[in-house]
């Protein structure tokens, strides 16, 4: 099931024209900032399919509801936006996925050295870019980095123990895999900043990423009829609500739903009402799951 870009939602005309500056900038990365065609080719692979922008985005929103110019922010935005793909290319060889963005693997069209290298060149230009915003984004980016590894570690723990984790090991799984990078996106503008705020964006954004993994699982189940994984033994919500629950497809769906609405509607409330609520509420909708959409396939 193919699912929109952020750019497909009203978003605030310099959030929007940022969004666009940081979609072009990627794409622009040349060849002599790799050092070689062969390391270029497949670290360019997926940044030149179309992705959701979604971390990008949270970035530039964070700014925007702050006060500060996102124009500014542009540079880390791209850097979300690699750190991300880099984890894709990884995920997608332990998992051992032959598709992401309408299009074949990394590994898959590179192989796997290839693809471990490119993820690893990502990493290294996300570094690059970030370093620039000073040491407390830095240390931000790095927690969250290791953050979603610790959650890759535990979800492929499952896999390997053919194990089907609890609602609440979910859960936990995408706070880490997921949720953390994009907590960092909506909160990295206060860190620059130096905002009280900070800690309550993130925890908007946690809660915002954790909404966003049960949308694409419910999306991805409702595409398929399964997990992503055709063990059934990768995490996904829907399933493990039917495994631990034991309830049928239709009831394990609408619970997935409403879990995905408990999370964003936890995240919009955590801020008070204003600019930064009205803004994020209005960004949330394009993380909510629409009843109708789903359980009447």
């Amino acid at each position: 099931m193919k699912t929109k870009a952020i750019t497909s939602i009203k978003l605030p005309a310099s959030v929007a024209s940022c969004l666009l500056k940081a979609e072009l900038g990627m794409r622009r990365l040349r060849i002599d900032e790799f050092l070689s065609r062969d390391l270029y080719d497949p670290s360019m692979h997926l940044l030149k399919k179309k992705g959701k922008l979604l971390r990008p985005g949270l970035i530039f929103v964070g700014a925007y509801v702050l006060g500060e110019r996102p124009s500014h922010f542009v540079n880390l935005a791209i850097a979300a936006e690699l750190l991300h793909v880099s984890s894709l290319i990884h995920d997608d060889i332990i998992d051992g996925d032959m598709k992401r963005r309408d299009a074949a693997a990394v590994h898959v069209k590179y192989g796997q050295e290839a693809a471990i290298l490119a993820g690893d060149a990502l990493i290294s230009k996300a570094i690059a870019l970030s370093s620039e915003y000073g040491a407390k984004v830095m240390q931000a980016i790095t927690r969250s980095t290791m953050e979603m590894c610790a959650g890759e570690t535990i979800d492929y723990g499952y896999q390997k123990r053919k194990k089907v984790p609890n609602v609440r090991e979910y859960t936990n799984i995408a706070a880490l895999k997921s949720a953390s990078l994009i907590g960092t996106c909506c909160n990295i503008a206060a860190v620059y900043k130096g905002s009280p705020l900070a800690g309550r964006m993130y925890n908007m954004g946690r809660d915002l990423g954790i909404a966003f993994q049960i949308r694409d699982d419910i999306l991805d189940y409702a595409a398929h009829g399964k997990g992503s994984s055709g063990d059934g033994f990768r995490p996904n919500i829907v399933t493990t609500i039917m495994r631990q629950s034991d309830m049928g497809q239709t009831s394990a769906l609408t619970r997935a739903i409403r879990l995905n609405n408990f999370y964003i509607d936890r995240a919009i409330n955590r801020m008070d009402a204003g600019r930064i609520r009205s803004t994020m509420a209005d960004y949330a909708g394009f993380i909510r799951v629409d009843p109708a959409a789903i359980l009447k396939r």
